[in-house]
């Protein structure tokens, strides 16, 4: 419930005319606290933990870093981070973060999830595939999912399996999880030819996506997107659209400062 009022107060706030340009993304939760992002231009990122029992917002990290994909860590004494192609990691008690650093060539690492304060997953290229990896704090690298003629993308973990997107090159998009006590891939459904992207699973029955167009018109002044709500109920899979938003165009693929980072 708290992840999709971040994600409703996101678009509802920062669509809106602003005389400046200025914008807030709640990226996180900590307890009662709150991690949001205060960006002021793309050159200028602010990560801050806002605490509304004190009604006091601490900078959370410094602000030589550019912060994304930022992701709690379950016991909630930090947070991860991707920043320029590289995984860092800020424990509140350190003044700055740790770098992960990989020997094996990996690039576009994507959102980044945790197993433990230890252990981290995630999606990256890989001889020219997205590939879902876990790592430790000191670089080791596992490959847990691998497919040669497709790409693995947008992990989310949910009790002992992580569930991930596979999307093969006629672009149809498919449900599958891989178990880590036993790392061998499983196809659940497929979604058929879709734009899927934001992978969410609450449990091993119910998720989230969201649903892009296939193509995007350079003249249109706004895109448009289903936020969708993925189920299994009475033996099948199904996908329900909870609600369509547009965003205008500028803030996405823009050059100006109000792009969104």
């Amino acid at each position: 419930m708290i992840k999709n009022f971040l994600f409703l107060f996101f678009v509802t706030f920062s669509l809106q005319a602003l005389e400046s340009i200025r914008c807030y993304y709640p990226v996180g939760v900590i307890g009662s606290d709150l991690l949001f992002l205060d960006q002021q231009s793309l050159q200028s990122l602010h990560l801050w933990k806002h605490s509304p029992q004190a009604c006091a917002s601490d900078q959370a990290l410094l602000s030589i870093y550019s912060p994304s994909a930022i992701s709690v860590l379950p016991s909630g004494n930090g947070f991860g981070f991707v920043d320029r192609g590289m995984i860092r990691v800020k424990k509140f008690i350190k003044r700055s973060p740790q770098t992960i650093g990989f020997f094996d060539p990996i690039y576009n690492i994507t959102r980044v999830g945790w197993l433990d304060d230890e252990t981290c997953y995630f999606s990256a290229k890989q001889d020219e595939r997205y590939k879902i990896f876990i790592s430790d704090l000191d670089g080791e690298l596992t490959t847990l999912a691998d497919q040669p003629d497709a790409d693995l993308i947008y992990p989310s973990l949910t009790n002992d399996s992580i569930y991930y997107l596979k999307k093969g090159v006629l672009e149809d998009i498919a449900l599958c999880k891989v178990d880590l006590n036993e790392p061998t891939s499983t196809v659940l459904v497929s979604l058929g030819k879709k734009n899927a992207s934001f992978l969410h699973m609450i449990s091993e029955y119910e998720g989230f996506f969201v649903e892009t167009p296939f193509s995007i018109d350079s003249e249109s002044e706004t895109l448009s997107l289903n936020y969708n709500h993925l189920f299994f109920k009475d033996g099948s899979w199904s996908i329900e659209t909870l609600f369509s938003f547009t965003i205008p165009m500028h803030y996405l693929f823009g050059r100006g400062p109000e792009r969104f980072y």
